[in-house]
């Protein structure tokens, strides 16, 4: 399933009405598993789409969602505030969130937005799902 965005501005600097903000996701499910491959720059309207993206590809077998934000290079603080939503309303239903790839303006953000300390970051996907398989393969 992908999921993608643009985000329209005028910019009187390159003409009006240009996809300034391209945001896109792509998910999949293993195992229990749902995992998020993001790619784009990150603000609030584009952390909706997340949140819808995730919404759509659970069910009541998902106990782990990973984020991929290897290929994010840019997430405001608005962008980040809903994710930090999203993590707590995960953790209430016994579903826990890994970030990975994180770039480090991205991690600074996220920092600052008080996410990190409420989710488990990882360096890569593989790194995510090799973390959480015994987790995952004990609740089946």
């Amino acid at each position: 399933m992908s999921y993608n965005i643009g985000l329209r501005m005028s910019n009187p600097n390159h003409g009006t009405n240009r996809v300034l903000w391209y945001v896109a996701s792509d998910v999949s499910r293993r195992d229990g598993r749902v995992v998020l491959a993001l790619r784009g720059r990150f603000g609030y309207a584009a952390a909706g789409a997340l949140t819808a993206a995730l919404t759509d590809a659970f069910d009541e077998k998902t106990n782990e969602v990973i984020i991929d934000f290897s290929s994010v290079d840019y997430i405001s603080g608005g962008g980040a505030a809903p994710l930090a939503a999203l993590a707590a309303r995960l953790a209430d239903t016994g579903v826990s969130m890994i970030l990975c790839g994180l770039q480090e303006p991205v991690r600074q953000v996220l920092s600052y937005a008080g996410l990190l300390p409420h989710v488990v970051v990882e360096s890569t996907v593989t790194a995510a799902l090799e973390r959480s398989a015994p987790a995952a393969e004990e609740r089946h």
